[in-house]
């Protein structure tokens, strides 16, 4: 609550009694403000030395001091007016002192007394004095005229009685000098309110890192924060009242004139400095009535994203891995680095073509590595491991209120945070068909809009797409979009399987329980020669994922630190029905067996119906157990019609 202090209220009396009226009333009410008596230029004087020591917020006067208080205070002032009834008593005691009465003051007193002349007793003169010097010698000449008592203010009756007159005071009711208190403390506290609430914004406004300029409905600035004024190096005195076309050269029209919350920008060079203004109108009633215009310097925008691309890189959106991570020296994969190195230099899209568990994220992040926005985030998102809905709020983000659940501050979209970057898609195949649309938007026009909103957002994102699927068959079959599938496959490359590269098996094994070794803290195991030529007689249709899998269960099995043939074949015996080994024979490959003419897929969902019913139909244990992700499993039964 506002407290008003004892010197924010101002009494300035021409009139002794009414000064002790007042102070009476303090008395009564229990608080006190100044009061003091003087007239004229001499109560100006008085409260203007107050008023300059950040006192008397409201100044109360009567009479023509009030008047002139008025027109030279740049302050309230409450003027303190008699009441017809007081008027009538100090005339009517007039009258007990002589048969002729005159009522004199200045402007404010007398007109009054004018009104109420027919409500007299008996004939009343009324003269008006505009200067307290011939006070006395207008007092003379009516004396002269047989006026022997004077109504009016203090100056007129100390006058009178000087020149042996009667002088009668009008007593001011109580009441009206109340209501003058209650209403200056009233007034008081609003303007304290106010300062309060002026002073706040002010702060928010000087606390900003932006400039702020507000403008009226003609253009002019009438407010203007410290940012601001340093931004365009100027003084507070040569901006405001200015119009803003002098001073930044937009046309101020289009600031206060479009549609309601639209912002409308600009970029102004101003003394060398590239400045983006942004205008927001300003709305009353439906009407314009001014415009609050942000500046922010380009330069500043620009190392504040940078800052921001850097704080998403370190949440996690980093391609760690390079070609140097690729292991493998066989001829398939030689080529597939070669040409994923030439796409890398190029910022066109690329679609890379693999089974499960070729390495298809691993050339993502190395491609990324490889080009100029290695420096940028990189964000990899599985398009067939979220619902739909959540697919395409994660993709794009979404604002306030977008849907039930949704966060109260809104959501960063994942194409924005690639922003500068790459985004990886994997297993693109499986993206809905209206999401499709969306993505063959943000590929044509390179921006995004969030789940309910209508705002766009620039986006420069190199994409790149991964699948085991031939997307040119999904076209066909009308499960992907012709016209997405050409702007994706721009840049293809083909992921060798490991059944074409075998001779890479064993530099992968090396290098696969190194790692493990590490994660497990154990020394690195001993491979035999025999269980490397076991390993490599396998068609690995899990690739580098199932070899990592079966290595990682032959370390576990292993007692004495070394990988035997046995102890290997017991290893890939549980990744039945993909090989059938019993230790010391020779091993049944798939590729050499009776089912050798049958298709892949035929195998593969033999191979699931098996896994699937020797783990009671426990996804996650088959997924493990076949070496790939529950999405790709999901996936494959879905394939096979298994759900």
């Amino acid at each position: 609550m506002v407290h008003v202090r004892r010197e924010d209220i101002l009494f300035i009396l021409p009139s002794e009694p009414i000064a002790a009226t007042i102070n009476n009333i303090f008395s009564l009410i229990g608080e006190r403000f100044l009061v003091h008596e003087a007239n004229l230029e001499d109560a100006v004087s008085l409260a203007q030395s107050y008023i300059d020591q950040g006192q008397a917020m409201v100044v109360v006067s009567n009479g023509g001091t009030a008047a002139l208080l008025k027109q030279r205070l740049k302050t309230h002032v409450l003027e303190l007016r008699y009441t017809s009834v007081d008027m009538l008593r100090a005339v009517r005691r007039a009258f007990d002192l002589a048969d002729k009465v005159a009522v004199m003051g200045f402007e404010p007193f007398t007109y009054n007394a004018k009104a109420l002349k027919d409500f007299f007793e008996r004939p009343v003169l009324v003269e008006t004095i505009t200067d307290l010097a011939d006070l006395t010698e207008k007092l003379q000449h009516l004396m002269a005229r047989g006026i022997k008592a004077f109504v009016g203010g203090s100056p007129v009756v100390n006058a009178a009685r000087m020149l042996g007159a009667y002088g009668v005071h009008i007593d001011m009711d109580p009441r009206v000098i109340q209501d003058a208190i209650e209403e200056g403390k009233r007034i008081v506290s609003l303007q304290k309110e106010k300062d309060l609430r002026l002073g706040t914004i002010n702060a928010l406004l000087n606390s900003i890192n932006d400039g702020i300029i507000g403008i009226d409905a003609s253009g002019c600035i009438s407010e203007i924060n410290r940012i601001g004024l340093e931004l365009l190096g100027l003084q507070r005195q040569d901006v405001v009242g200015r119009d803003i076309r002098q001073v930044l050269g937009v046309p101020w029209e289009s600031c206060i004139q479009a549609v309601e919350n639209e912002q409308t920008a600009e970029v102004c060079l101003i003394g060398g400095n590239s400045l983006a203004v942004t205008s927001v109108p300003i709305r009353v009633n439906g009407h314009s009535s001014g415009a609050v215009l942000t500046l922010q310097e380009v330069r500043r925008i620009l190392s504040l994203e940078r800052r921001v691309r850097k704080r998403v890189r370190d949440s996690g959106h980093i391609a760690k891995s390079t070609f140097a991570d690729v292991v493998g020296r066989s001829e398939p994969l030689e080529k597939a680095k070669k040409k994923a190195f030439t796409y890398a230099q190029s910022d066109s899209t690329v679609l890379i073509y693999g089974k499960t568990g070729t390495g298809k994220e691993l050339f993502a992040q190395s491609i990324h590595n490889a080009s100029a926005r290695a420096d940028s985030p990189f964000v990899a998102v599985n398009c067939a491991a979220l619902p739909e809905n959540l697919l395409e709020s994660e993709l794009f983000g979404y604002v306030r209120g977008a849907f039930t659940g949704a966060s109260e501050s809104g959501k960063m979209g994942l194409f924005e945070m690639a922003h500068g970057g790459s985004i990886f898609l994997d297993e693109i195949s499986e993206m809905p068909l209206p999401l499709q649309c969306r993505l063959l938007r943000v590929l044509q026009e390179k921006e995004v809009s969030r789940v309910g909103d209508d705002k766009v957002t620039p986006v420069d994102v190199r994409i790149i797409a991964a699948t085991n699927r031939n997307l040119a068959e999904e076209v066909q079959n009308g499960r992907f979009r012709e016209d997405l599938y050409y702007r994706l496959a721009v840049l293809i490359l083909e992921l060798p399987p490991l059944v074409e590269r075998l001779g890479d098996i064993g530099l992968l094994a090396r290098v696969i329980l190194h790692r493990k070794s590490k994660e497990q803290h154990k020394p690195m195991p001993r491979l035999d020669p025999r269980a490397m030529a076991l390993l490599e007689s396998i068609s690995w249709p899990g690739n580098v994922r199932q070899l990592a899998n079966v290595l990682e269960r032959a370390m576990v099995i292993a007692t004495n630190g070394v990988l035997s043939e046995e102890v290997m074949a017991d290893s890939l015996r549980s990744c039945h029905p993909y090989g059938q080994f019993c230790p010391g024979s020779a091993p049944i490959s798939i590729a050499h067996s009776e089912d050798s003419t049958a298709s892949l897929d035929a195998v593969e969902e033999r191979a699931l119906r098996a896994v699937l019913r020797q783990c009671g139909g426990n996804r996650k244990e088959s997924a493990l157990r076949l070496g790939i992700g529950r999405a790709t499993l999901w996936r494959k039964m879905k394939k096979f019609g298994l759900i």
